[in-house]
């Protein structure tokens, strides 16, 4: 037996693993740039709805709607009458601007932003985040996050910049963007009860402040009982 072409063999097929093992190695995944308005297209459990809004369904059967041009609306299979709507924007008719700084529960107007960003909470973990300048300005960002499932829009040129189920991101894309005034809401015996649940101003600076807002009637489905006094609006 040659042994010298063992050897050499053996080495030329060393080599052969080594270099087919590098090549099915997948490339790691780099932290995305976000603001350069390339849209991607969306995944997992987010459609497209129309030309610039999307529907994501949480696994919960909750239903987030974003259109970029008009209003954030959030609802749940649970509750069929619940429709949480953020809306208002900046009148420029040749780009519409989103600014999302009220909130109306079923109709009802039960206040305007408190500060820059806005995030809502579902019953199951899922988390969206707005942001924004200021309490009056432009909606810069929408974000939903689900675990490691992660969407951001740009809403100032209206792109989908970012969309993956399995992002390894979850941690460094949430520190970007302080939670702000946050919500939730409960399914109760008779209804549904929205909550202010606490105030992130600055990543990892969490107020705590828990404060009822509103609240519907399975028995009495068109009343909204509003429980926030906001005195910039003429009905509190």
């Amino acid at each position: 037996m040659n042994f010298k072409y063992l050897i050499s063999a053996g080495g030329a097929l060393f080599l052969s693993l080594a270099s087919c093992k590098k090549e099915s190695e997948s490339p790691k995944e780099e932290l995305p740039e976000l603001g350069t308005c390339v849209s991607v297209s969306p995944s997992g459990r987010l459609a497209m709805s129309g030309t610039n809004s999307f529907t994501y369904i949480t696994p919960g059967g909750g239903e987030i709607y974003v259109d970029l041009e008009g209003t954030i609306v959030i609802k749940h299979n649970f509750y069929e009458n619940f429709k949480l709507e953020f809306w208002g924007g900046i009148e420029d008719d040749s780009n519409p601007i989103i600014s999302a700084n009220h909130e109306n529960l079923n109709g009802k107007h039960i206040k305007d932003r408190i500060g820059k960003n806005w995030s809502i909470i579902f019953p199951d973990g899922v988390k969206v985040t707005f942001t924004s300048a200021g309490k009056d300005q432009p909606v810069l960002s929408v974000s939903i996050y689900d675990g490691s499932e992660i969407h951001h829009f740009n809403a100032t040129c209206h792109s989908l910049e970012y969309s993956s189920t399995s992002s390894p991101f979850v941690n460094e894309l949430d520190a970007l963007q302080p939670d702000g005034e946050t919500s939730t809401f409960e399914f109760t015996d008779t209804g549904l009860t929205l909550w202010n649940i606490y105030i992130e101003d600055a990543v990892n600076k969490r107020v705590e402040k828990r404060q009822r807002l509103g609240e519907l009637s399975r028995d009495n489905p068109n009343q909204v009982n509003d429980y926030y006094d906001d005195a910039k609006l003429d009905h509190t």
